[in-house]
């Protein structure tokens, strides 16, 4: 008999000490009179009858149902009640799932005599405790617990367990089919964001490919030689120049990544945003400080040569003290066009046909990206809102100057707004994410998008499998429940909210699929593994002490080891389902990983 851990609201103390005093666990309880249909929530209701059906008299059980949903869903789940047992719940079933292909299967594993082969349920045989307890290590059940486990396997209460006790496990492999066919329909179409990564990919190596062709290394340089001389260019001139270069079949696809807002132009200031940052400071630089040009060479050819070499222009910009002298080489090579090691005065007449965009002078405005924000929040309330409808309204999860300014303008911002755009996009990379806006939203959605992506193929596919009555909308009940059955262990309600920019309570097929369409982040993808990874092996409880008296946390390191072992088995059962080579018997491949998973 298992004892209730510390902690928890006298109402939980007094819920999980009935039970356990009736039924010998909170586990078994939940599984024979609460969670009756195995969707690992339980309402008012039926908390109500499972209590009553216990032989509970006390009354006041809505009251005791209030406490326990601390959330204020209307519905409780296992956690609520038990963490730990909870969790070694979720494992047990994660790994049954994993090693077993149906209730007959995993009822002749436990079964020591390996001659039987009548997969009829009615003749196969029952198990008993001590096979049980023998049988599950044998069979690589790692987290402990059998004794515990068999007792809440054990509904009829007679010592041996039947197929029925195993109804559960059925449930499971149907919901397992249901994840990998919404997985394997996403293999098949890529979510647009991981389309636009590849397009995105395609971009880099353009430029790369730019740089080493015309720029020297220098992209700018490489801009002006082959597309444009100056800061901004057309459709037409960059299609026929990329036809030129060998790009004619990818000239629309490059465009579209180059030209983000629809306007027509490309610049070369979001390209290459670093270096265009050094021109206009020097641009600005000449153009405060002297009244044309030409005054500005004299001043810079110290021999009078009318030549000045890369050690000359250090040396002038340094003298002039233009305050980025320490990256004249990088400037030098934008101006030296013909690449001939000097530059001449009509070298510098090209910063007459260059505006910048405001932003590379601006000075980063904390007040003034405070005083947006706020704004933004006071119209649209939520974050996520605001990055949604009018930050990031191509949904890519990213938002440009462009479109920073437009949303500026929307709101009625009118203070420094290149300040506050060099305040948001602090490294100069040409655009922020929802994480400059709200980290712990971004960090959130990017948690779940992942898990969606790594177990569904998108997660619009997670959406699907939630969504089981099609009905094409999830109340929070249903999103939180559908999180705990397919294994997400993140902040559901946190989680939900995030995603509810409406405030409706429920969440749609689109505000939730926009997940796909995010670009690709590879630092944030892998923080966010991370950050999941941690949910898994996180301490279950800080009721430690109370634990310890009934054995609970006994093995619950091995528990997390199973997790971990789980999440592999699954990854190498996936990638031998995926395999391409004239394999015979490709399910083969699925048994070896099922018989030696670790």
């Amino acid at each position: 008999m298992a004892a209730e851990p510390d902690g928890g609201t006298p109402a939980l103390t007094k819920v999980r000490d009935f039970l356990i005093s009736t039924c010998g666990s909170v586990l078994k309880a939940w599984l024979a009179y609460f969670d009756v249909d195995l969707d690992y929530r339980v309402s008012k209701i039926e908390f109500a009858d499972g209590m009553r059906n216990l032989g509970y008299t006390a009354g006041e059980l809505h009251k005791l149902f209030a406490e326990i949903d601390a959330d204020g869903s209307g519905e409780i789940v296992l956690d609520e009640l038990d963490e730990e047992q909870a969790m070694l719940w979720n494992t047990f079933r994660s790994w049954a799932v994993q090693n077993f292909v149906s209730v007959e299967d995993m009822m002749l594993s436990l079964t020591e005599d390996e001659s039987t082969t009548n997969l009829s349920t009615k003749d196969l045989e029952c198990v008993s405790q001590e096979g049980f307890c023998k049988r599950l290590p044998e069979l690589n059940w790692k987290a402990g617990q059998e004794e515990l486990l068999f007792s809440v396997l054990d509904f009829d209460g007679d010592g041996l367990l039947r197929p029925s006790c195993f109804r559960w496990l059925g449930i499971e492999l149907k919901r397992l089919q249901r994840k990998r066919a919404a997985k394997a329909s996403a293999v098949k179409k890529k979510p647009s964001g991981l389309q636009q990564s590849a397009l995105e990919q395609e971009l880099h190596e353009f430029k790369e490919d730019l740089r080493r062709r015309f720029g020297g290394g220098n992209l700018t340089r490489a801009w002006r030689l082959s597309l444009s001389d100056t800061s901004v260019l057309p459709r037409t001139r960059f299609l026929k120049a990329c036809a030129k270069m060998g790009y004619a079949k990818k000239g629309k696809d490059l465009w579209k990544m180059m030209d983000k807002t629809g306007s027509g132009f490309a610049s070369v200031d979001e390209i290459d945003p670093r270096t265009a940052q050094v021109v206009a400071h020097f641009k600005k630089f000449l153009d405060e400080r002297f009244e044309d040009y030409h005054a500005a060479f004299e001043e810079l050819d110290l021999d009078g040569t009318r030549k000045i070499r890369l050690r000359q222009f250090q040396q002038g910009l340094q003298k002039l003290g233009f305050p980025f002298h320490t990256q004249a080489a990088t400037l030098f090579a934008v101006l030296d066009l013909d690449c001939n090691h000097v530059i001449d005065e009509d070298d510098l007449h090209f910063l007459e046909k260059w505006s910048p965009l405001p932003f590379l002078t601006a000075t980063p405005n904390l007040n003034a990206k405070d005083g947006v924000k706020k704004l933004l929040l006071h119209r649209y309330h939520r974050p996520v809102k605001v990055w949604r409808q009018l930050l990031d309204r191509d949904g890519s999860n990213r938002c440009n100057w462009h479109e920073f300014l437009f949303a500026c303008k929307a709101c009625g911002f009118h203070g420094d707004i290149p300040g506050a755009w060099r305040a948001l996009d602090a490294d100069l990379i040409g655009y922020i994410t929802l994480k400059e806006l709200d980290e712990d939203s971004y960090n959130t959605l990017m948690e779940f998008r992942t898990w969606a992506l790594d177990e569904f193929g998108s997660a619009k596919g997670a959406f699907t499998v939630f969504d089981r009555d099609g009905s094409n909308t999830l109340t929070f009940q249903e999103f939180r429940a559908a999180c705990k059955i397919y294994g997400y262990e993140g902040h559901a309600k946190g989680l939900f909210s995030a995603l509810d920019v409406t405030a409706e309570g429920t969440l749609s097929l689109k505000e939730v699929a926009f997940l796909d369409d995010w670009r690709e982040d590879p630092e944030a993808v892998k923080k966010a593994r991370n950050a999941i990874a941690g949910y898994l092996l996180s301490p279950i409880s800080q009721r430690s002490e109370g634990a310890r008296r009934g054995g609970l946390v006994a093995g619950f390191q091995n528990v997390k080891e199973m997790q971990r072992k789980l999440l592999d088995m699954e990854r190498a059962k996936e990638a031998a389902m995926q395999w391409h080579s004239p394999v015979a018997k490709p399910m083969e491949l699925v048994d070896l990983c099922r018989r030696h998973p670790y």
